[in-house]
């Protein structure tokens, strides 16, 4: 079962869980799946810790701060790495044993070929798995093993706006592909500035807006159709919504496809563009580049003729621990680390200052974070954590700008997408 933003919004201050760090033992239990034990001591240890948000590293930073004031004797250095070349970084340092001893990775199909590679250490029945939301759990087993744990909290992805332009020109949130469409003329028409943001040369929006569009046509269940291999992007109401992307390229900000998605989102946060795709994830980062930031959020807009809005979400990344750790007090202080990470506080923490939280009983008051939760009734799982589409969503953040850039044509590249599909 996955728990829907808008329950866990009407839950979040009613869950009764441990508000310690509570290192969770091998072979206890408890019948709320919760542990409370008393925490040890910690032999002194240092840790180094790889994640792919560099616009957090205050935030993260923060975090393990209050880590580190619980377990003086522990140090965690947090080494930030850009996000669109984080997975290939990684793979070079695993392959060379490099690989920092804590490390982040896509759930998915880059999860299970790293533990099943024999990277990273086994956790299952050594951390608080029963302080997580059912939505952060679905996809921590390989098998009924569990490698790996979200520790930075879940993002939901949708379509961000400025919300001065649509206040001037009294524009409404669209809720059709007709409206946006509209939508983004009337901006370029009136205003000074592109409507649409979607920065190409790594693939990394355009492929979350095209999985957006995609995800509306059928709705959650079209997305397991698609991974299980009971429908196909060929299919002419998927296959219309590849030719909607293709058609909003007169809308889009010149020089879009030599434009990496760091400069993308730095754009749109100096007011560069009006409208673009984003998760809840980002906005920390839109404020770190500009405070004054005034933005909204809608979710991906449907087909006038079939299919609902949708928001896309999952977790942000899964943590392990690197194998190659072994001595005792490095591992003791990672577990400690991992456990810290899954208190309601720290949720809170992560909720007000990051992104959604997966922990159960963590809060946000946060004006934008309300707004995504809000426009989040239909919520369907991020495509890159189906493992049958992992090797999808690589092909498209290589060959999508392809598509926008008109050198295939939207059938072509359905088919091209759909011999990725296992």
């Amino acid at each position: 079962m996955t728990i829907s933003r808008r329950e866990f919004l009407a839950g979040a201050g009613a869950a009764a869980v441990a508000t310690g760090a509570g290192i969770l033992l091998p072979g206890t239990a408890s019948a709320s799946g919760i542990t409370r034990v008393r925490e040890p001591a910690l032999a002194p240890a240092s840790l180094t810790m790889w994640t792919n948000h560099p616009e957090w590293v205050q935030q993260v930073t923060s975090l393990v701060s209050e880590f580190q004031k619980q377990y003086p004797g522990v140090t965690v250095q947090v080494v930030p790495k850009p996000g669109p070349s984080y997975p290939t970084l990684l793979t070079a340092a695993l392959a060379a044993g490099s690989a920092p001893n804590i490390f982040g990775f896509q759930a998915g199909g880059q999860y299970l070929e790293i533990a099943n590679a024999g990277h990273l250490h086994n956790l299952t029945g050594r951390i608080n798995i029963g302080a997580l939301l059912d939505s952060a759990t679905s996809f921590m087993y390989v098998g009924n093993k569990v490698y790996a744990l979200p520790l930075l909290g879940e993002y939901t992805t949708g379509i961000y706006y400025w919300k001065p332009p649509f206040a001037k020109y009294k524009l409404s949130i669209p809720t059709t592909w007709t409206e946006f469409t509209s939508l983004c003329k009337t901006l370029q028409s009136k205003g000074t500035v592109p409507a649409l943001g979607m920065p190409s040369q790594d693939g990394v929006i355009p492929t979350f807006f095209w999985t957006g569009f995609m995800t509306t046509v059928r709705g959650p269940q079209g997305v397991s159709d698609l991974a299980n291999g009971k429908a196909k992007l060929t299919d002419p109401d998927f296959l219309a919504a590849t030719e909607y992307l293709q058609s909003l390229v007169p809308y889009l900000a010149p020089g879009f496809a030599s434009t990496a998605y760091v400069e993308g989102k730095a754009a749109f946060a100096e007011g560069k563009n009006v409208l673009f795709e984003g998760g809840s994830a980002d906005y920390t980062g839109f404020k770190n580049i500009n405070p004054d930031v005034d933005l909204g959020f809608f979710a991906f807009p449907h087909s006038p003729n079939m299919g609902v809005s949708t928001v896309n979400s999952g977790i942000d990344y899964l943590y392990g621990l690197n194998s190659n750790v072994t001595e005792p007090a490095q591992i003791a202080a990672a577990l400690a680390f991992f456990n810290f990470f899954l208190t309601p506080k720290v949720g809170t923490q992560i909720a007000e200052t990051i992104e959604l939280p997966d922990t159960k009983g963590a809060h946000t008051n946060v004006p934008i974070q309300e707004e995504i939760i809000q426009q989040s009734a239909n919520d369907a799982p991020e495509w890159y954590q189906f493992d049958q589409l992992t090797d999808l969503w690589n092909y498209s953040l290589v060959h999508i700008s392809d598509l926008l850039l008109g050198n295939i044509t939207p059938k072509q590249y359905a088919i091209n997408c759909q011999a990725q599909i296992k």
